[in-house]
């Protein structure tokens, strides 16, 4: 087995595991967000808690995630063979040429991220 295909494989799936870890990440963030501002609330006066329940903190959701690899190798391969007669300045060249391309693609989306340990505390 080719070993580049593993770890081109291990790139993609870690790649593609990021969307979860920044769902995480955000989620960790807005849990402490909504923290510091319950403690705000808490210290507030109880005339204004309603003028501050607009600026609560924001949740934010990986709602589409896409990822996409391009790869192309080329390689050409040329034979000549030449005959030259300088006396009377002539030459007579034979050329081969193959040129072989090769296009890899991978590409993915991820629609909606689940949130498996989102809890909204406010």
């Amino acid at each position: 087995m080719n070993p580049y295909t593993t770890e081109l494989g291990e790139l993609v799936a870690a790649m593609a595991t990021d969307a979860v870890n920044i769902q995480m990440l955000w989620d960790l963030e807005y849990q402490n967000a909504v923290v510091r501002f319950q403690a705000l609330v808490e210290h507030a006066d109880p005339t204004t808690v309603g003028l501050l329940r607009p600026l609560m903190p924001a949740r934010m959701l990986v709602r589409n995630f896409e990822l996409s690899f391009q790869a192309m190798l080329t390689t050409e391969q040329v034979e000549a063979f030449t005959i030259q007669a300088l006396p009377i300045n002539l030459e007579f060249t034979l050329r081969h040429a193959v040129r072989v391309e090769r296009h890899s693609r991978i590409g993915f989306s991820v629609e909606q991220v689940p949130l498996a340990t989102a809890t909204r505390k406010a």
